[in-house]
């Protein structure tokens, strides 16, 4: 076996996951990078920039299982475009707020966002490995999530330094896009239900 892993945890659907998860993570990354800041500037307290990060992780803590629920009956697919339009959404309202609080509740979004767009693409990623290399595919899906928290931060001060919050805030819409065109790429035997099997 290479140390890239073998071909089998490399299969279109578990590319998709790992984009996925990738994907989401930069976005995410890049808004809690920067939004700290912006809160500052629009004249937020240290309290207020540490709720940004209370209330996102509170939102996708309590409802990460019941996601782990909707997917085993509605299947990943259809779970996770409910997030990426969160996402999406929550991009492009940040591009309106004007003042910390407004930033604080816009973050439910994101905390909505990343609930239900990560738990479906590791339940997928499971499903989707063959069970002699599903702890590899596993582990190369969170290698991709970290990857992206990794790339997070640089790319989000570079768009600082290049087109302040908007570009920044455009950048993250756009990643919901690509987050689109990946899930809608997944097929829909693979994305259905995932409680396909005996009941």
């Amino acid at each position: 076996m290479s140390r890239l892993g073998s071909r089998a945890v490399f299969t279109p659907v578990l590319l998709a996951c790992y984009a996925t998860t990738a994907a989401v993570h930069v976005a995410s990354i890049v808004l809690n990078t920067l939004l700290p800041f912006h809160v500052v500037d629009l004249g937020g307290t240290k309290t207020q920039v540490g709720l940004l990060f209370s209330v996102m992780t509170i939102v996708s803590m309590f409802l990460r299982p019941t996601v782990g629920g909707w997917v085993d009956r509605f299947g990943a697919r259809p779970v996770i475009a409910p997030g990426i339009a969160a996402l999406a959404l929550t991009s492009l309202a940040l591009q309106l707020a004007t003042t910390p609080v407004a930033i604080i509740v816009l973050m439910v979004g994101l905390g909505v966002a990343n609930g239900l767009i990560t738990t479906p693409a590791s339940v997928l990623s499971a499903l989707s490995s063959p069970p002699a290399h599903r702890g590899e595919a596993l582990g190369t899906y969170y290698l991709a999530g970290s990857l992206g928290i990794a790339v997070g931060p640089p790319l989000a001060f570079g768009l600082r330094a290049l087109g302040g919050m908007p570009l920044a805030f455009a950048v993250v819409t756009a990643f919901a896009l690509l987050l689109a065109v990946i899930v809608a790429r997944l097929p829909s035997n693979v994305a259905g239900p995932a409680a396909a099997g005996p009941r």
